[in-house]
């Protein structure tokens, strides 16, 4: 009998089952990346969507102690021909099929649906750093988004900053979707001029194993 390595993998686990291993075990380079699309809504859809969500109703600012938040959130339009969500979440699901490859069973979960943010330097408006992953409906997070809807000259400050990479902020750049891992550490710094204006959702799924 052989016993050289080789034979005793094919004759224990079969090729076929090794090919689809060594297939599986690829490393993933993408797992603690930001993958930003440019352009994906134009100025024009930007400032409509700012215009309607700004006719709904808000929540009050929050200022949760230690994490510095006092932000207004809204709800979106329902109108899609407002907020086009179909090809907004058509395009995360490619970017996650291309990079991430995360397990996704929700593009949007019903009790942790997307929502438009207001970043005010009149509130100092800011979020510290913090994990998107957290209990109850955020538990089950697999994938965070940002969607820019300001213009970057109309306000200062605002920088989304990733943990791991704070000289590299996501994209200021008007209809420009970021998006990342929810398990990777960010922060959104002060607004200190004009109002910055975004939204923000999340992918749930399978808890990561």
């Amino acid at each position: 009998m052989d016993w050289s390595d080789e034979n005793i993998r094919a004759s224990w686990t079969g090729q076929d089952r090794l090919r689809t291993l060594n297939e599986r075990s690829e490393r993933n380079h993408h797992l603690h990346s930001i993958i930003t699309v440019g352009d994906l809504l134009n100025v024009k859809q930007c400032d409509a969507l700012i215009e309607a969500a700004l006719g709904l109703a808000s929540r009050p600012g929050v200022s949760a102690e230690g994490r510095g938040r006092a932000v207004v959130e809204r709800p979106l339009p329902a109108d899609e021909a407002i907020w086009p969500w179909g090809n907004v979440l058509s395009t995360i699901a490619d970017v996650n099929s291309q990079y991430f490859r995360f397990r996704v069973s929700h593009m949007v979960f019903e009790n942790d649906v997307p929502r438009f943010l207001e970043y005010r330097s009149a509130d100092n408006a800011r979020y510290n750093t913090h994990l998107d992953i957290g209990p109850d409906a955020a538990a089950n997070r697999k994938l965070s988004w940002t969607l820019q809807l300001s213009n970057e000259d109309d306000y200062d400050g605002g920088e989304v900053v990733m943990a791991q990479a704070p000289e590299s902020p996501l994209s200021r750049a008007q209809g420009s979707l970021s998006v990342f891992p929810s398990y990777l550490s960010h922060a959104v710094e002060p607004v200190t001029r004009g109002v910055r204006y975004s939204v923000v959702g999340w992918c749930h799924g399978p808890s990561f194993s």
